[in-house]
């Protein structure tokens, strides 16, 4: 299979990831036939959301750098940009049977967050995309700290992005959630 193939695959195996952790949070979920920027359009008592998922496999030991791309034409155009960014970290380090090998913890943030932190240059243009390196810190397996930095190695200074670790609680607390009933 061609790193192309494998690529799309791992894709839609990330917007299938989020998809059910929205489902299992009371959401209903459709994904697009044709990927446009948005991958997953959740819903839940007449409020829609549109989520952008990006996803990588991770070491899952001690501490893990890898970097996120972003299409910038995603974030340029308001009716296609995303409310929420979903960035699944997946543990893909030790043996497959190890009991948290293939398990994924998500970022759950609002893409306001995502302007903050392109201000701020932990996410920064190159060419036609934009880019964040996520540092990981795995204990026993499982995501504990999760920082926005610049750069590659031990964390730089940058922004500590625990707190939207797993917050799928996000979805019901946000501003979006009146804004969006009003949209249609």
């Amino acid at each position: 299979m061609s790193s192309r193939t494998t690529a799309i695959r791992e894709g839609k195996a990330f917007e299938l990831s989020v998809a059910s952790e929205l489902l299992f949070h009371g959401f209903n979920c459709s994904i697009p036939l044709v990927d446009a920027g948005i991958d997953v359009i959740a819903w839940k008592s007449s409020r829609f959301f549109k989520v952008q998922v990006k996803g990588r496999n991770f070491s899952g030991h001690g501490t893990s750098v890898e970097s996120y791309r972003f299409s910038r034409s995603s974030y340029e155009d308001p009716l296609n940009r995303p409310d929420f960014i979903v960035m699944t970290i997946r543990n893909t380090g030790g043996n497959p049977g190890d009991p948290t090998y293939g398990i994924s913890n998500h970022v759950v943030f609002p893409s306001i967050r995502f302007d903050e932190l392109v201000s701020k240059e932990l996410i920064v243009q190159k060419d036609d995309h934009w880019v964040a390196n996520v540092w990981a810190v795995f204990e026993k397996g499982v995501v504990t700290r999760v920082v926005f930095q610049r750069g590659y190695g031990k964390p730089k200074p940058g922004e500590d992005m625990t707190k939207f670790l797993n917050a799928w609680d996000g979805f019901d607390r946000s501003p979006l959630s009146e804004r969006s009933s009003d949209r249609q």
